[in-house]
């Protein structure tokens, strides 16, 4: 049986998609309050995974995208198209 899409890969696009998302919103709109948001001493415990951001930026890496390039809605999904393949 030949697998067509990565189930990985399928959860990054979204995550990328999302990201871009919530990056386009309005800095006061609370998906860009809780987007940009550390909590109180961003120190986490030992054993729990890092945070979202960076798996985020491992995938946008993974991809040649640049943080930013999320602002033209249009080029952020056909870059993200061309990274998959």
């Amino acid at each position: 049986m030949k697998v067509k899409y990565d189930v990985v890969k399928f959860i990054e696009d979204k995550r990328l998609i999302w990201y871009g998302h919530a990056r386009r919103a309005s800095a006061s709109k609370w998906i860009g309050v809780v987007t940009d948001w550390s909590p109180v001493g961003g120190e986490r415990e030992e054993g729990r995974d890092g945070p979202w951001r960076n798996e985020v930026d491992e995938a946008m890496e993974a991809r040649n995208l640049r943080d930013g390039e999320w602002e033209d809605r249009q080029k952020w999904r056909t870059q993200l198209k061309e990274g998959r393949q």
